[in-house]
């Protein structure tokens, strides 16, 4: 393995990894990103995109990412990896030149929506994704439907106290609600700009959930992270049609069946709901999406504790 223009960095700042290339057997990888939350940077090559980070960290992830590989989830492949003074690298193979939720927004500009070409590839790897993680079931016997890093309903009786007991009561009733599915490997970030048209990215936040959680904020993600108000600081920049979603909804009905399981339709409002809590919180960085997003929440907590459909609510929000 050479290297230029030092020793296979440990990156600590994004300020500090910016300007810096990696050359591994010939191939010269350029800097992308360092993790906001972890030691471990990303690099460009070609084809191929490179990992480092310190072994105990990069190594887990590593690991794990190959499982998936076997599982049949449309993930990255492995191509090499190696390791020099406690620090890990892996080269995986790039699944695409940009992401579905890119490729989406380029569309709204050209043709005001999402072409059916660019829809169905979108639909193909959820669906492979999906015929992958159902298998997932068995192996995961966690003693809760939600990982605490999904559900966040503690995060959210603190920052708005005030709706504490409707929180609950609405907590409750979606857990109750979903306990009808499996628990089974979960994503946690599953929408279009983790999906490329070639498989899925960003794994390292992979943990548990009710079957659909994932599969249905895929679609509807759009419309709990983003605003169609110019001045939010996260701004929409693609819808669905009508027709799409039902499509979608329709299509990945018939995988629930065949396997088993009820309609996930049946049940996208209450995945709706926990995934607008999880979408809700820790948002403080960001003012004016922050009050978005409180008061959206607080409009459909009183909604889905009656029974109404949230829905129509989420995707005709301002």
């Amino acid at each position: 393995m050479s290297k230029t223009p030092e020793k296979l960095p440990v990156p600590d700042t994004v300020e500090n990894m910016a300007y810096k290339n990696i050359n591994i057997d010939g191939k010269v990888f350029t800097h992308v990103k360092a993790r906001e939350f972890s030691p471990v940077s990303i690099y460009k090559g070609g084809n191929y995109f490179l990992k480092t980070g310190p072994k105990d960290i990069l190594e887990k992830e590593l690991n794990f990412q190959k499982h998936l590989v076997e599982l049949g989830f449309p993930v990255p492949k492995v191509i090499t990896e190696g390791e020099e003074d406690g620090t890990l690298y892996f080269i995986e193979e790039s699944l695409g030149n940009d992401n579905l939720e890119n490729i989406f927004s380029q569309d709204m500009k050209e043709r005001k929506e999402i072409s059916d070409e660019h829809f169905n590839q979108f639909l193909s790897i959820t669906k492979i994704y999906a015929n992958s993680q159902i298998k997932t079931n068995t192996e995961c016997n966690g003693k809760e439907k939600f990982t605490k890093y999904l559900l966040r309903d503690d995060v959210m009786n603190e920052e708005i106290p005030k709706l504490t007991h409707k929180t609950n009561q609405a907590v409750k009733k979606a857990i109750d609600a979903l306990s009808v599915f499996p628990t089974v490997l979960t994503h946690g970030d599953f929408h279009p700009s983790n999906l490329f048209p070639e498989g899925v990215i960003d794994l390292e936040g992979f943990s548990f959930a009710p079957m659909g959680y994932d599969l249905l904020t895929n679609i509807y993600t759009t419309y709990i992270l983003f605003s169609s108000d110019k001045n939010n600081e996260s701004r929409r920049m693609y819808n669905f049609t009508r027709q799409q979603i039902n499509q979608y909804l329709s299509e990945i009905d018939e995988i629930f069946v065949v396997n088993g399981l009820p309609k996930l339709s049946e049940y996208k409002d209450h995945f709706i709901f926990l995934r607008l809590i999880w979408a809700t919180v820790r948002m403080h960085r960001w003012p004016k999406t922050q009050m978005q997003r409180y008061e959206l929440y607080e409009k459909i907590l009183d909604e889905y504790i009656k029974g109404n459909n949230i829905e129509n609510i989420l995707i005709n929000y301002k």
